[in-house]
Order: C-alpha cells, then structure tokens, then sequence
C-alpha cells in the first residue's frame, strides 16, 4: 500500500520550488526563500521539518548546503485550518470594501442628481 503525503501550502511552495528549479546541485536557503517568497527563517524552519519526513535531502559536500526535493510527483497542497481562516478573513474584508464602495457610488450619484446647475 502506498503511503499518502501530505503538505501544506508553505511545504508544498519549497517542495515545488525545488523540483522546478533545482537540478543536480541543488538550491540554496536564500534561493528558495527568493523563489517561494518566504524568509530565511521560515525556509529553514520548514526545510528542517521537510529533511525529518525525508520530502527534502541535503546535498552532500556542497558549500553552502544546498537541498533536493526527494518527491517523484507532488500531491495537491492541503489547506490547514489557520490558512483556511486567514482565506475567510480576506474574503469578508473584500466583500466589505466592495460594499463600501457601492455605498459611496450610490451616495455620491444621489448628490449629484440633486444638484442644480445654476
């Protein structure tokens, strides 16, 4: 039986990173950040992670370390439950924009139709 793999958004951006643009030697920490548009910090933090589930290899002898996606095909990114807030949160403050600014179209059309041209 196959073993499932599970990512979330973040592991899944360095993974697909890393297979799209690595090659044989690898990329480095700040490469993948630049790549995925993440920090150092968050990259490390996550490629730590990544190398424990053995997703992720480091390159042997190379200086600096650079890293290899291990994955032959990448599953599809799961949303974790932080993520899928932050999307509502984001949503909601779109829809109450687009609201707001309906609001002060229409106000805005009321003035000027009351409006006499002297």
């Amino acid at each position: 039986m196959k073993k499932m793999v599970s990512l979330s958004t973040g592991n899944w951006l360095i993974c697909d990173c890393l297979k799209r643009k690595a090659g044989r030697r690898g990329l480095t920490i700040e490469q993948i950040g630049y790549e995925a548009s993440m920090t150092t910090d968050t990259v490390k933090g996550r490629i730590r992670n990544l190398l424990g589930k053995k997703f992720v290899e480091r390159i042997e002898g190379s200086r600096p370390t650079t890293y290899r996606c291990l994955l032959k095909d990448l599953p599809a990114p799961t949303e974790s439950p932080q993520e899928r807030i932050l999307k509502q949160a984001a949503e909601r403050n779109r829809e109450r924009s687009a609201a707001i600014a309906h609001a002060a179209l229409a106000v805005d059309l009321m003035i000027r139709s009351c409006m006499t041209v002297a």
